[in-house]
């Protein structure tokens, strides 16, 4: 528990995970172990401790991945043969609600794989259940942070490899923070997933090692929430709903593109691309058509 130690440049510890739930098949959304670890391969050489949530083949390559990084020591890789064992009533839940094909229909876009895939939406919601699960290995003490396998996309914002050989320090509140999107409004949950809106980004969050259970059972009840309704979707509604069950546990920082908590806390040195930089949207313009979204939806068009 927080002692109101101050957690001055603290090493965080990095949490992954990557399981094949077949996106290899899944058309404009396809993306297969080569290029998810491909993607792993230009983060990897970050040298802080990293646990990583696998199978056992694709556990080998993270290994020696890390390895010839010469961070073989600093890598703790769990093996686990099927993804949901970790929690198959959750699982079961979520494929019960997708099956109803009014489920599928109810979303804006049906062929995206929030639609229609249950082991995505499954895989996703494990986030904190993975930190937890390494913190109750004892793997884990002061901050952790989730970071997805595919973090940054191979380059997609940072694209000098060389710049994440350094390791991540920041000192970050106790606070569970969270990067959005777009302003933390109270629109709807219904209309949040029929529309497919983004408000939290899932591709970091930062918490205190003692933190992580509990945001683990708020993304649980939040899903559980969902399907009682017959609906499911994606980590960053899961992620929403968690907030406003107890916002006074979280800090939300807006970016404005992916990415971009890494370079603001504590990854100065990162070389951003210029079209990325060009192509940053403000808070004000965000928030314009949002508006002019909701003024369409009233009207049916």
């Amino acid at each position: 528990m927080y002692d109101g130690v101050d957690f001055m440049e603290e090493e965080i510890t990095l949490v992954t995970a990557y399981f094949d739930i077949g996106r290899g098949e899944w058309g404009k959304f396809k993306r297969g172990d080569n290029k998810y670890i491909s993607y792993f391969k230009l983060w990897a050489r970050m040298k802080n401790k990293l646990i990583v949530y696998t199978n056992a083949e694709v556990a080998k390559e993270v290994l020696a991945i890390r390895e010839s990084y010469g961070l073989r020591d600093q890598t703790q890789v769990i093996v686990i043969d099927d993804v949901r064992s970790c929690d198959m009533d959750i699982y079961q839940k979520i494929e019960k609600t997708m099956q109803h094909p009014v489920s599928r229909r109810f979303h804006r876009h049906p062929n995206y794989p929030e639609s229609f895939s249950p082991i995505f939406n499954y895989v996703v919601l494990l986030k904190p259940y993975f930190v937890a699960d390494a913190v109750k290995r004892n793997l884990v003490t002061g901050t952790a942070a989730w970071i997805d396998f595919g973090f940054n996309h191979g380059g997609e914002l940072f694209y000098k490899p060389e710049e994440f050989d350094y390791i991540w320090k920041y000192d970050f509140t106790d606070k569970i923070h969270i990067f959005t999107a777009r302003e933390l409004d109270d629109e709807p949950i219904f209309q949040v997933v029929k529309y497919m809106d983004v408000y939290i980004r899932g591709n970091l969050i930062i918490a205190q090692d003692y933190r992580w259970a509990e945001l683990w059972q708020l993304w649980r009840n939040a899903m559980v929430s969902l399907t009682d309704v017959g609906l499911s979707d994606d980590d960053q509604t899961i992620s929403l709903m968690a907030y406003r069950a107890k916002p006074e546990l979280f800090e939300a920082h807006y970016m404005q593109t992916w990415c971009l908590p890494l370079k603001l806390y504590g990854g100065e040195h990162f070389t951003m691309r210029e079209e990325k930089k060009r192509s940053k949207v403000s808070l004000f313009f965000r928030n314009l058509e949002k508006k002019v979204k909701l003024k369409l939806r009233e009207h049916d068009l």
